[in-house]
């Protein structure tokens, strides 16, 4: 291939991303954080955010954008990560959490991390996609959780 990823439908982005997360090793490292991010990622998937974002890697961080191509650069994304207390930080950011700061961040138990996880979808396809926030998005919104 000529390095360039083909075009992915969302779904298939998310998919794609649950695969990979299934092929770390078999160490108790590697378990325990799959055991912290895979119930979020499939809590999103099960209320449809596959559909409306694709979802990527950089490293062991999932990036989730309204990009419509491979490869993130400037744009806006919401960056998951396993921290090394077992929480889950949850970055808004346009740039690399490794390179840059998030303009957004919340460190959260992975019990708690869903909502918080959908207001920063909703900011994102804000900030990103000229169209009203969808019910899908809505709907699983929680003011409660700061």
């Amino acid at each position: 291939m000529n390095g360039i990823m083909p075009l992915r439908s969302n779904a298939e982005s998310w998919a794609a991303v649950v695969r990979d997360n299934t092929e770390y090793p078999d160490t108790p490292y590697w378990n325990k954080w799959r055991s912290v991010i895979s119930p979020l990622i499939d809590e999103a998937i099960k209320a449809g955010y596959d559909k409306l974002f694709r979802a990527g890697k950089s490293m062991h961080h999932i990036l989730l954008s309204t990009i419509d191509h491979h490869g993130l650069r400037e744009e806006p994304r919401v960056t998951l990560a396993v921290a090394d207390n077992w929480k889950i930080h949850i970055h808004y950011s346009t740039a690399n959490m490794y390179f840059g700061s998030a303009i957004q961040s919340q460190l959260v138990q992975p019990v708690e991390a869903f909502p918080v996880l959908t207001r920063y979808l909703q900011h994102l396809w804000t900030e990103t996609v000229p169209e009203p926030i969808p019910e899908v998005l809505r709907k699983h919104d929680s003011k409660e959780i700061q």
